[in-house]
């Protein structure tokens, strides 16, 4: 089978969209049964993270400059419905992947798109103004053109058929770790850690961006809160330092308990995840949820929120709280905080349950939607 796939999003810096459609591309890569192309626009050469060549993948680069004043998703609305069309007329590609919610709908071909959450269809306030805008325009239009839609859990399964009314063709393929638990022992994780940072535990650890769904003002709230725990035992945050985080952190008082450290390098995040005393994870609404589950695949216990498909992911591996109850969040980072028994239980139980997840079972998945929709 002869498969273009959309490669913009492919790097960690589009979080765990960008994560999973490198992992996803290069299974697909893996296979030597598939003929891939990786379309890349220009904008993008010099960040997308892709597998070498072989004789069953490439990498075309297909100019795209940016254009004075446009903005991210103006740029990547271009990039999908108008180069991506064109570039596509007249190639003997048989089906079209877009690991990141869109295709180009004006191509003919068999369309297959990765639908990660609803997000945007179910509040304006958890994402920023500009997505919530470009997804909702353009998510919905490509899912409803597809061939076939890969939903990342049956949570997200469910709200493509109660709001955009799509039933039929929608394939359940879950995620899984986008790392692997270090070789090494504890102690060197700790020591790697503490010479990257200058952390030592007990933390707690924070993974994730700054959309407003991630509900970190909250967070702040209830690490404040004298059931939680004290200055004593930091919030450390992959986030970088600024303005903004430091005007939040004053408001919620909370300017003494945080630790921002900026985006954590890929090969230093297992290691972070291992010498962590635990991973809390509040967001409003999530399709998946990478952080919580890698967390236990570094042998890390989790305190997590009870909404969207968290709890469908995690199964009974986590202290769950309810993310908009300040009092909810502070009980359960108290609870890891201050008990190291449920702690090795939830790790213990965690590692097993996240070795369950694989990304050739992923990909496998994924292979079998594409090629059913070749043959429709």
């Amino acid at each position: 089978m002869r498969l273009a796939v959309d490669a913009a999003m492919a790097t960690p810096r589009a979080g765990g969209v960008g994560n999973y459609a490198m992992r996803i591309i290069a299974a697909l890569a893996s296979r030597n049964y598939l003929d891939v192309v990786a379309l890349v626009p220009g904008f993008a050469a010099g960040y997308v993270e892709l597998p070498p060549r072989t004789d069953g993948f490439r990498v075309e680069i297909v100019p795209a400059d940016k254009s004075p004043g446009e903005g991210f998703y103006d740029r990547r609305a271009r990039w999908e419905q108008d180069i991506l069309p064109r570039h596509l007329d007249g190639s003997d590609r048989e089906a079209f992947f877009g690991p990141a919610f869109m295709a180009p709908c004006d191509w003919p071909g068999p369309k297959v798109v990765t639908v990660h959450d609803l997000a945007f269809e179910r509040s304006a306030s958890y994402n920023t103004p500009e997505s919530t805008a470009y997804h909702a325009t353009w998510a919905p239009r490509c899912a409803r053109e597809a061939a076939a839609v890969l939903a990342v859990s049956h949570y997200t399964r469910a709200d493509i058929a109660d709001l955009w009314g799509i039933c039929k063709g929608v394939h359940v393929t879950h995620l899984a770790p986008c790392v692997d638990a270090p070789d090494s022992g504890a102690e060197d994780s700790a020591r790697r850690v503490a010479d990257a940072f200058s952390l030592t535990p007990p933390f707690a650890l924070f993974v994730g961006d700054r959309f407003p769904r991630k509900n970190i003002r909250r967070l702040m709230a209830a690490i404040t809160r004298e059931e939680s725990f004290g200055p004593a035992f930091p919030l450390v945050m992959t986030l970088p330092a600024s303005e903004e985080l430091t005007a939040l952190a004053q408001q919620e008082n909370a300017s003494d308990h945080i630790r921002p450290i900026g985006r954590c390098p890929s090969d230093l995040l297992p290691h972070l995840y291992r010498t962590a005393t635990f991973l809390v994870y509040p967001s409003l609404f999530e399709g998946f949820g990478l952080p919580p589950l890698e967390a236990m695949t570094c042998g890390t216990a989790v305190a997590a929120t009870s909404a969207g498909a968290v709890p469908e992911v995690l199964q009974d591996n986590a202290v769950y709280f309810e993310p908009r109850d300040v009092d909810s969040i502070a009980t359960g980072l108290g609870l890891l905080a201050r008990d190291p028994s449920v702690r090795e239980s939830l790790a213990e139980r965690g590692s097993a349950h996240a070795a369950r997840f694989s990304w050739e079972r992923t990909a496998e998945q994924t292979v079998r939607a594409i090629q059913q929709s070749v043959a429709l």
